[in-house]
C-alpha cells in the first residue's frame, strides 16, 4: 500500500472498501499510484491521495498521503479538465490556463525547467 484506496490506512483489499463521498464528486481519476477528484460543492475543489514521492498529491511533503487532501490552486479558479500521468497531473481551468503539478523529470510540467513542484503551475506557452 501506497494509501491509493483512501481509507487513512495502507490496507490493501480484494473487495471494494467505502472512502470519499461520492454524492459530491464530479470527476475521478487515477494516475500510477496514486487517485485523484474534482469535487463540485461550490468550491471546485481538487483532492489527491496515495504515493507523493514527486508531490503528485499535491503536498510538498513528500510522503505518502492516506486520505484525500486538497491540491493548491489559484482562488476563484474552475476546473474543467483534470488529466493525470504516471506521476504528475494537469488542469484546465475556466480560462482556458493549463496548470501541472507533480513530476517535472522530463519537463512535463512545461514550467521551462525539471523541477517537481507540488504546486500546479502555468504551463507557458511562446
Amino acid at each position: 500500500g501506497s494509501g491509493t484506496l483512501a481509507t487513512g490506512n495502507y490496507t490493501s483489499s480484494m473487495v471494494p472498501v467505502p472512502s470519499v463521498n461520492s454524492n459530491a464528486l464530479v470527476r475521478l481519476h487515477a494516475g500510477w499510484d496514486f487517485a485523484c477528484f474534482k469535487r463540485f460543492m461550490g468550491d471546485d475543489t481538487l483532492h489527491c491521495w496515495g504515493s507523493n514521492e514527486h508531490f503528485q498529491t499535491g503536498q510538498s511533503s513528500g510522503s505518502t498521503v492516506s486520505t484525500p487532501a486538497q491540491v493548491p490552486t489559484p482562488p476563484g479558479v474552475t476546473i474543467t479538465q483534470l488529466s493525470l500521468g504516471h506521476y504528475h497531473g494537469c488542469y484546465l481551468d475556466g480560462d482556458s490556463y493549463i496548470r501541472c503539478w507533480g513530476s517535472n523529470s522530463s519537463g512535463q510540467l512545461g514550467d521551462g525547467t525539471v523541477s517537481d513542484s507540488a504546486t500546479p503551475l502555468q504551463i507557458a506557452f511562446p
